[in-house]
């Protein structure tokens, strides 16, 4: 497990780096309103993939794991075509649909008929490489997927490089046809190993075939719990921002979110959990044990809290320097939104191990009335965007997190779900990051600094906030014990 582990993770940060230079590229390369589309079309990627989910994430790491060990290889091979044909039909209806009602409702304008094709396609293919991708890791298939997401990532990124280097006017369209050739690559690349290896003869004497009325219930908690953050999502905030906001605050808005949501995929959480979750969840299928599940989740919780409330601090501190540089002078007016951002990924965060407990010990009860509370904040915001723009689509999405955690919260510490919350120490590691906000920002303005030197603010004031963990000591030491094994040396200043 240990090495499929760190080949899970150098392929991740391997094609995470690159796609970053990537998002630097094109907004540097595309015009103001070429990168407004270009972003747009990406939020409606994002949509599709939790619109038409139906549960599809969590039934793959759950059944398609199972392939030859309590699962038969041929219904796992049959399953695996199901989803995504399944998914293929249900978003070509649903993108049909939708671009059709935002070309009639003016939220785009001005769309050339291959601009929405080359969308589509993009989507589509999209969906396909997310599912092949969850697939290959529930199969183990971590140097498949390494190779041809590295390869996807360094070739999309060098197409795109020669065809701004060719032309002056590098458009949206053109980045979007570039991407769907490099997704389609890779997606077929990696259902040709998926497949490969689900066509084994192979079978064994205690494989079952699949229980249609378990999947359904599994995939209906799974849509359920992924509905109640959709409204509030960052790829419906953006869809909406493009209706209310001018072209240039949408893109710089657009580019702050991207970057941030570029930064999410490199926490602990993001790069870890597609890997920890399959096994985890195999684990305690097999041996009903509770801790240790608990024990995994609340680990990655708290990393995440810390990780991204470091990333919060510095933001608060360096934002515009450093939004200045990336974006060539273009978006640093948009600084501010970042620490805002990173505040609703950080309380996403924390929902999601809350979400995975509640699926695994079937709670899923405990999530479903977060669907009516966030349509009620998404309508809050709807209705006050018009009149307070950037500030109401950054405010209201902060707010849904926030209330659906709360609910949640209390709803497992009625269950006695205690493990995992740690509530005291995970409301402390937040109180610190505030405070060592707002402190830095108010040092930099007392310090009147120079361009240039909010950097080395910033870096400090986090190591003052990594001082201050020692004293919190967030960690427990069955925690601990996770990651370094009984002998943890000294990582004992962090536990408890």
């Amino acid at each position: 497990m240990r090495g499929n582990g760190f080949i899970f993770l150098s392929g991740r940060l391997t094609a995470l780096a690159i796609l970053i230079v990537f998002q630097v590229l094109i907004v540097r390369s595309l015009s103001v309103g070429e990168y407004a589309r270009w972003a747009l079309v990406f939020a409606l990627a994002a949509l599709m993939q939790t619109a038409v989910s139906f549960g599809i994430p969590r039934l793959i790491p759950k059944y398609i794991s199972q392939a030859g060990l309590k699962l038969s290889w041929g219904a796992a091979r049959t399953l695996a075509w199901q989803l995504l044909l399944f998914r293929l039909l249900a978003t070509s209806c649903l993108i049909g649909v939708t671009f059709g009602v935002l070309v009639a409702t003016g939220y785009v304008q001005d769309v050339d008929r291959v601009f929405v094709a080359v969308s589509a396609v993009f989507i589509l293919v999209g969906l396909v490489l997310m599912d092949a991708d969850a697939m290959a890791q529930a199969l183990s298939l971590q140097r498949a997927s390494r190779l041809f997401t590295v390869a996807e990532a360094g070739g999309r990124l060098a197409l795109v490089g020669l065809a701004a280097a060719a032309t002056n006017d590098l458009t949206a369209t053109q980045v979007l046809l570039i991407s769907s050739g490099t997704y389609g690559l890779c997606a077929l690349a990696l259902l040709r190993s998926v497949f490969s290896v689900l066509s084994s003869p192979a079978t064994v004497d205690e494989a079952r075939p699949l229980d249609f009325t378990e999947m359904r219930q599994t995939a209906f908690a799974g849509y359920a719990s992924s509905m109640a953050w959709f409204a509030s999502s960052p790829a419906v905030v953006r869809v909406i921002a493009s209706h209310f906001l001018t072209v240039a605050t949408f893109a710089g808005f657009a580019f702050a979110q991207t970057l941030v949501l570029s930064f999410q995929r490199y926490t602990p959480g993001a790069l870890i959990f597609p890997f920890v979750e399959p096994n985890a969840m195999r684990h305690y299928n097999q041996t009903g044990d509770q801790q240790r599940l608990w024990r995994i989740l609340s680990l990655m919780v708290k990393v995440d809290l810390i990780t991204i409330g470091a990333a919060i601090i510095g933001a608060s501190i360096s934002g515009q320097e450093v939004l200045d540089y990336i974006s060539g002078g273009k978006h640093g007016g948009f600084a501010f939104a970042i620490p805002l951002l990173l505040v609703y990924i950080m309380a996403s965060s924390v929902y999601r191990g809350f979400e995975t407990v509640a699926l695994s010990l079937g709670v899923s009860s405990v999530l479903l009335r977060n669907s009516a509370l966030s349509i009620a904040w998404l309508l809050l915001a709807l209705l006050f965007a018009d009149q307070y723009g950037l500030a109401a689509l950054l405010a209201f999405p902060i707010c849904d997190a926030l209330s659906r955690l709360l609910l949640v919260y209390r709803s497992m510490i009625k269950r006695e779900l205690k493990p995992l919350i740690d509530g005291p120490i995970n409301m402390t590691v937040a109180l610190l990051v505030a405070l060592f906000s707002i402190g830095g920002v108010q040092l930099r303005e007392a310090l009147s600094l120079e361009q240039g030197w909010s950097i080395p603010l910033a870096v400090c004031v986090d190591l003052l906030f990594g001082l201050a963990l020692l004293f919190v000591r967030p960690f427990r030491k069955d925690e601990g014990e996770l990651v370094a094994g009984p002998r943890i040396g000294s990582a004992k200043g962090f536990l408890r």
